[in-house]
C-alpha cells in the first residue's frame, strides 16, 4: 500500500469517527434539554396529550382536539404552533417550559413517548392503528422524509425488530394499552380505523372525554374541517417540513398520505403478514426492553 493510500484510508477512518462523536454528542445533548425541560415543565391538568406510535393518525387528531378547543382558526402557519411536539420542542430548543406557560388551557401536545415519560398530570388521547398499516405508511415516511433507501422488505424486517425511531411498535401498543386500562379515567384509546368509518361519532367520543359541548349547530362544518380531503388543501400547514424547513432531498407534500386501512395487509407478502401475526399472538417483540429517552429523540 502507498503511503499516499495509507493517509488517504487513515483520514477516512478519523472523519468517521468524528462524525460519529459529533452525533453521539448532538444525541446527549436533546437529551440533556429534553430533560431539563420535563423538570422546569409545569403540567396542567386541563393538558391534553395527543399520544401515538408515528403515522397512526397523530396529526389527524392533533388537529380535531384543536378544532374542538379553539375558534377553528386556520391563521397558523403551522399545527406545531397551537399544538406543539411536546419532546421535540424541549429537545431541540425550540420551545423552553417557559414558552408553554403563555399557551391557554387546554394546552394540546403530540406525543410519540411512552406514558412513563410524560407528566403524571394531565389527560392522554392514545390512537392505536393496525401494525401493517403503520408498518407501511412509515416505510414511506421514511423513503420521503429521512433519506432511507432500502426496499420495502428491508424496512419490515427493520419495523418488525424495533430497528427504527420510537422502536417497537408492539411493544409501544402494549405499554399504552396497559395503561389506558389502568387510567381509564384520563386516557381515551381510539382506533384510527374508527375515526376512518364513523368520524363524526369518534369527535363526539373525544368532545365528552374533554368535556367540551359541541354546538347544536356547526357540528357538519367541525366534521369537514377534520376531514382528509380539508386537511390535504392544507398541507403546508401539517407537514414536517414546514416546520423544520429542511432543504435536503426530501419529498414535500407526502406527509398525507392517503389516510386508509387495509393497504398493509395487501401490499406486504404472505409470510410478512404471518410473522407480524406470530409476534402479535406471543407479545415478545424484538426490542422491547424498557425506552432510552435517546429512542425518541432522534
Amino acid at each position: 500500500m502507498s503511503s499516499a493510500s495509507f493517509a488517504v484510508g487513515a483520514l477516512r477512518r478519523a472523519g468517521a469517527a468524528f462524525e460519529r462523536g459529533k452525533n453521539a454528542f448532538a444525541d446527549a445533548e436533546r437529551v440533556c434539554r429534553f430533560l431539563t425541560g420535563r423538570l422546569e415543565f409545569r403540567p396542567r391538568p386541563s393538558d391534553v396529550y395527543v399520544a401515538t406510535y408515528p403515522r397512526s393518525g397523530t396529526t389527524w387528531v392533533q388537529f380535531i382536539v384543536y378544532l374542538l378547543t379553539s375558534d377553528r382558526s386556520m391563521g397558523f402557519t403551522h399545527i406545531s404552533q397551537v399544538a406543539p411536539w411536546y419532546e421535540r420542542s424541549l429537545a431541540l430548543g425550540t420551545k423552553r417550559a417557559a414558552d408553554f406557560e403563555s399557551f391557554a388551557s387546554p394546552r394540546i401536545f403530540k406525543t410519540h413517548l411512552t406514558p412513563e415519560w410524560l407528566p403524571a398530570v394531565g389527560r392522554a388521547i392514545y390512537v392505536e392503528r393496525d401494525g401493517l398499516d403503520v408498518a407501511l405508511s412509515y416505510y414511506h415516511l421514511y423513503r420521503s422524509y429521512l433519506g432511507f433507501r432500502g426496499t420495502r422488505d428491508d424496512f419490515f424486517d427493520r419495523f418488525m425488530d424495533g430497528r427504527l425511531q420510537y422502536r417497537s411498535w408492539f411493544a409501544h401498543v402494549d405499554r399504552w394499552r396497559a395503561f389506558s386500562a389502568e387510567q381509564t379515567d384520563r386516557v381515551l384509546a381510539l382506533r384510527f380505523e374508527r375515526l376512518l368509518v364513523d368520524l363524526p361519532g369518534a369527535i363526539d367520543r373525544i368532545a365528552r372525554f374533554l368535556g367540551v359541548d359541541l354546538p347544536d349547530e356547526g357540528c357538519e362544518e367541525l366534521v369537514r374541517m377534520a376531514s382528509f380531503e380539508f386537511m390535504r388543501t392544507h398541507q403546508p400547514q401539517f407537514d414536517p417540513l414546514t416546520e423544520t424547513q429542511l432543504d435536503s432531498g426530501q419529498v414535500p407534500g407526502a406527509f398525507i398520505r392517503q389516510g386508509r386501512a387495509g393497504q398493509g395487509h395487501a401490499e406486504f407478502t404472505p409470510s410478512q403478514k404471518e410473522r407480524f401475526e406470530a409476534v402479535r399472538r406471543t407479545c415478545r417483540p424484538a426490542g422491547a426492553r424498557e425506552w432510552r429517552i435517546h429512542d425518541f429523540l432522534h
